[in-house]
């Protein structure tokens, strides 16, 4: 079985190898280039009379590594979303698309042992091709992370860690099922794309902030906002203003209405507001997730996706139990 699973899948197979050596030696190359001059510059601004505070803007920011990120970041996020698609939704929509399923099923091979062992082996594969790359991207981000303390950002949490294997297990497994249900390849891989792509929106944008339970924290209005009051490497969810009553003001912007009149005739001078605004006892309450919070969401998210990748395996081998050859 696996020698003719090796068979049917090699193209693919090699295909995605040599694309992830192309996209090591990229990240190798430029990792090292970065990571070295990362510590030139740590050595060298903490000997200045600056500091180490604007290093991010001496290293990352316009200089000659900023067009790496894009690229990192999309061969981070394209290659869960390239394993479902052509591992995972061509894995048995190409069988029954082209009748090859009768054939595995008349032998002595139980329908169940033909697909367990094809998906397997497919999804061994998608954890080591995506675990491997995974760890090469957590390692070229490393001086990134350790300057921009922004490790919850939306990329650049999708791409780093664990994550990324928790994705692919779950796109192969959609991927599966949808070449079960429609037995077409291009059908597949269309509806895998769509699935993929809406669980993905869904989790980032609705889900993921409730992980874990969230902190508070009141932080002066004389702060700017950001990860400033909840500290260094959170993710600050969002902030309300409370005026000096304690009451929570509505609304993202400040009313004038609002506030206390003799702020209003400095509402539009940025540092003249937040300046009245503190001596009237107005301050923000800050929800965030802490730095410390970050192990725990990529854990919990990998253990949720492979849950869901689980059902979905056993919602294909139910299906594939039953259908007729």
């Amino acid at each position: 079985m696996t020698w003719l699973i090796w068979r049917q899948q090699r193209r693919q197979a090699i295909a995605v190898v040599v694309a992830l050596i192309v996209a090591a030696a990229l990240l190798v190359a430029s990792g090292l280039e970065i990571l070295s001059t990362y510590h030139t510059a740590l050595r060298t601004c903490s000997t200045s009379m600056g500091g180490c505070s604007h290093l991010d803007g001496q290293v990352f920011q316009g200089g000659q590594y900023s067009r790496f990120f894009d690229l990192v970041d999309a061969v981070g996020f394209l290659v869960p979303l390239a394993l479902a698609l052509f591992w995972g939704a061509p894995l048995l929509a190409r069988e029954f698309e082209e009748g090859t399923h009768r054939l595995a099923w008349a032998q002595s091979v139980t329908r169940l042992r033909w697909l367990g062992t094809k998906l397997a082996c497919t999804l061994g594969a998608a954890v080591v091709c995506a675990g491997v790359l995974s760890g090469l991207v957590t390692w070229w981000y490393h001086p990134v992370n350790a300057v921009q303390q922004n490790r919850f950002g939306s990329v650049v949490f999708d791409t780093q860690a664990l994550v990324p294997v928790g994705y692919a297990v779950f796109g192969v497994a959609v991927g599966c099922l949808m070449g079960t249900l429609l037995r077409r390849t291009v059908p597949a891989m269309g509806a895998t794309l769509l699935i993929w792509g809406f669980v993905r929106y869904v989790f980032d944008e609705y889900l993921r902030p409730h992980l874990l339970p969230t902190h508070t924290v009141l932080a002066s209005i004389t702060k700017a906002f950001g990860n400033t009051p909840a500290g260094p490497g959170s993710w600050v969810l969002g902030s309300t203003l409370v005026n000096g009553a304690g009451r929570m003001l509505p609304g993202a912007k400040i009313d004038p209405a609002q506030i206390p009149a003799a702020c209003r005739a400095v509402y539009y001078s940025d540092n003249g507001l937040s300046s009245c605004l503190a001596n009237h006892g107005y301050h923000y309450l800050v929800r965030f997730q802490p730095a410390s919070n970050y192990w725990p969401a990529q854990g919990i998210e990998l253990a949720i996706y492979v849950v869901l990748a689980a059902a979905l395996v056993g919602l294909t081998c139910w299906k594939v139990a039953r259908a007729d050859a």
